[in-house]
């Protein structure tokens, strides 16, 4: 005979646990959501990444132009800067981002005068970040040299650097040595990279289409006591080409 105690007793009885079906399903569930969560944390992440690129590619060219704006403004104009595009010699402190720190971030400038004012200039600005901040990048320029379409080992439509000099323009460059190369969409420069060396120069990983007697820039590394060094990337941001005055008209 049933007591209300016993009844009671098989009441807690059945409901006292789960079923396998209810724990499995209820671990799936818990996966989808792990798996929604990771995503959107690995998304977050990117996000913050970007943002944190893009801010700094901000502050570093707002702090050059400032600086190539006055330096122009304040002395004379170079003569190649007159009429064809060069390197706008700023010197690697006020370079470096922040100024005269050895923070492996920096800029490098290009620029010519526009329309014949010297007062109206076209700069291109690359912003980059050295993957070891104890070193500092190094530029030099080369003129003369023939930018002509070309195919690439992998079938791409790219561009190739030949210099007539016999190769003394381009010597020590290598596959991944950086380069800035003229860019006629912009008036201005862009950065890229060496993707082969050959007998009569270098093919580069992007067209920039023909270029005759074009200034090409070398990019380097260099440590604290000024020697080259190996194995350090070199990360340019996208540049940034502005015409601008150097006085209000």
């Amino acid at each position: 005979m049933r007591t209300p105690r016993t009844a009671a007793a098989g009441r807690r009885r059945g409901r006292g646990g789960f079923t396998l079906a209810e724990i499995m399903i209820a671990l799936g569930v818990m996966g989808v959501a792990l798996g929604m969560a990771a995503a959107a944390f690995h998304a977050g992440i990117q996000s913050h990444s970007s943002s944190v690129s893009d801010v700094l590619r901000s502050l570093i060219s707002d702090n050059a132009l400032a600086i190539v704006k006055a330096r122009l403004r304040h002395a004379r104009a170079p003569a190649d800067l007159t009429t064809t595009l060069n390197m706008v010699p700023v010197g690697s402190l006020d370079s470096a981002y922040p100024i005269g720190l050895t923070t492996g971030r920096g800029f490098v400038c290009v620029g010519k005068q526009a329309g014949g004012s010297v007062n109206d200039y076209i700069l291109s600005i690359m912003p980059y970040v050295l993957s070891d901040p104890t070193c500092t990048l190094y530029s030099s320029s080369s003129v003369g040299l023939l930018i002509k379409d070309a195919v690439d080992s992998q079938g791409r439509n790219v561009s190739a650097i030949e210099d007539s000099s016999g190769g003394t323009k381009l010597a020590g460059v290598t596959v991944g040595s950086a380069v800035l190369v003229p860019d006629p969409a912009s008036g201005g420069m862009v950065s890229t990279k060496v993707s082969e060396v050959t007998t009569a120069g270098a093919v580069i990983d992007r067209n920039v289409g023909v270029v005759l007697n074009a200034l090409v820039i070398l990019v380097s590394v260099t440590n604290a006591a000024g020697q080259p060094v190996t194995g350090v990337s070199i990360d340019f941001m996208p540049t940034c080409t502005v015409r601008t005055a150097l006085r209000p008209a």
